[in-house]
């Protein structure tokens, strides 16, 4: 069985997330990303199960679990959705014969890897080159007129 633990943060309008492969307590292999302002911590979480999942699929790891504490992002992989990503990640994991599990765990719980990419994501933070770019969403819009309203108001 081979485990990746995954994570996405945003720290100071810096969006982030990153993967690593733990193996016998041994760290084997890591990748942080940076993304684009616009993403959301979501986005980032979505993008680290995505890129861990090339990850398994690239390297033939049968058997493999990818651990999250993002329940939103891996209950978005398990419903019926329109977004180009999670319908990627989905045909990916199809195509391999579904020999990829998906977990989630409680964040900030001691959990050794999780506490590593969790580290991780963040030190992407100080990366210069934006890996992924994303378009403000629909929600982050309505959010932004909401906000602009309750300022012309007070």
């Amino acid at each position: 069985m081979y485990t990746l633990y995954i994570d996405g943060s945003k720290i100071q309008n810096r969006v982030e997330c990153a993967f690593f492969h733990f193996q016998a307590n041994v760290e084997i292999y890591s990748e942080l990303f940076r993304l684009s302002v616009e993403a959301t911590v979501f986005t980032a979480e979505v993008v680290a199960i995505q890129q861990a999942v090339k990850y398994i699929i690239g390297r033939q790891l049968r058997k493999a679990k990818i651990i999250s504490d993002s329940r939103s992002a891996l209950m978005s992989l398990a419903s019926v959705h329109e977004r180009r990503i999670i319908n990627e990640i989905k045909d990916n994991i199809k195509k391999f014969s579904r020999d990829i599990q998906l977990i989630c765990i409680r964040a900030h719980r001691g959990f050794e890897g999780k506490e590593r990419a969790d580290q991780l994501a963040k030190m992407a933070s100080t990366k210069d080159h934006v890996g992924f770019s994303f378009c403000t969403s629909r929600i982050q819009i309505k959010n932004g007129g909401m906000a602009r309203t309750l300022v012309e108001l007070f």
